[in-house]
C-alpha cells in the first residue's frame, strides 16, 4: 500500500507512517492533527501531513515552531 499522495509540488504522508516514523501511537497523531498541534489535512476521512513537516518534526524542531501556515 502506497501511503504518499502528490498534489502539485507537496508530497503528503498518511498519519499512520507519520506515527511510525515519529515513534508515537498513531491515535495520538491523529488527535495531534485533529486538534491542529500538528498541521495537516483531511481528505477523504485520511489525515496527511506535508513531507516538508515531517522533516521539520524527524529534525526535532518543536511542533509549536511549526506555527499554524505549515501544512503545506
Amino acid at each position: 500500500m502506497d501511503t504518499t499522495t502528490t498534489l502539485t509540488d507537496a508530497r503528503l504522508i498518511e498519519a499512520d507512517t507519520v506515527a511510525a516514523l515519529l515513534h508515537r501511537h498513531p491515535v495520538t497523531v491523529r488527535k495531534n492533527l485533529r486538534e491542529g498541534v500538528i498541521p495537516g489535512v483531511k481528505i477523504g476521512g485520511r489525515w496527511y501531513v506535508s513531507s516538508r513537516v515531517l522533516d521539520r518534526l524527524l529534525a526535532g524542531e518543536s511542533v509549536a515552531a511549526l506555527g499554524p501556515d505549515s501544512a503545506a
